[in-house]
């Protein structure tokens, strides 16, 4: 690619809230273009000017990298044949971010796409991890006391997401009724499954040494994800 030329991204799973929000932002980039775009059930829509395929028939190979916006379980096997036909990825599900004993070999290259700590990596690499919203906010406010070592007890995250965070399926508890005027905790006792995410970067800021965390995420009630984060981590004294 030239200094002139456009990138030519394709988008897997773009009908949902994280899809349709990338597909947005890349429809303003001066150096972007949307080579297809996929979606199970809005095939033959258009999106931002591109018209929706079925998954099965996105050409993988037709673009420069693809972006998957597929639901957590399900990306990893489309971004494995995406590597498979020799194109970069970016994954934005919860699939790579944490190498696991299950984790194939192929993923376990995956660098931690958030480029505030691994910008330098990210530019270089054919696979990423996108991060997740609360571990963002959560790693970004302790990188620079874990990286000088100055957090000496638990960790008090305190997080709130708005209720697109949860995806675009039907849930009894993200119904209009039952969010509206609400602010609740969900997830309590360390049971998110973010936190083994905040644990595994915050082991590597932390040089193999990490404080306890104490994490719990609320629901606000507002409808985006992005842009109502707030995180206060408080090491405890």
């Amino acid at each position: 690619m030239n200094n002139y030329s456009k990138a030519r991204i394709g988008i897997l799973g773009a009908s949902g809230y994280a899809g349709r929000e990338l597909s947005r932002l890349l429809s303003l980039h001066p150096r972007a273009q949307v080579a297809f775009a996929t979606s199970e059930n809005e095939v033959g829509s258009t999106l931002h000017g591109v018209k929706l395929v079925h998954t099965e028939d996105a050409p993988l190979d037709a673009c420069d990298v693809v972006i998957s916006c597929l639901p957590h379980g399900v990306s990893l096997g489309w971004v494995e044949r995406v590597r498979e036909v020799g194109m970069p990825a970016i994954d934005l599900s919860a699939d790579l971010r944490v190498p696991g004993a299950e984790t194939p070999s192929w993923a376990r290259s995956a660098i931690y796409g958030m480029p505030e700590l691994h910008r330098e990596r990210i530019a270089r690499a054919k696979l990423v991890a996108n991060p997740g919203c609360y571990p963002t906010a959560t790693l970004l406010a302790l990188a620079p006391l874990l990286r000088r070592e100055l957090v000496a007890g638990p960790v008090v995250v305190d997080a709130a997401s708005g209720v697109t965070g949860a995806g675009r399926s039907p849930k009894r508890e993200l119904l209009f009724s039952e969010v509206a005027e609400n602010f609740r905790a969900y997830a309590v006792g360390n049971t998110h499954r973010h936190l083994a995410e905040m644990r595994c970067q915050a082991a590597m800021l932390g040089r193999g040494t990490m404080p306890d965390l104490v994490f719990t995420p609320h629901l606000l009630p507002v409808r985006r994800d992005s842009g109502h984060h707030s995180c206060a981590a408080r090491p405890s004294r």
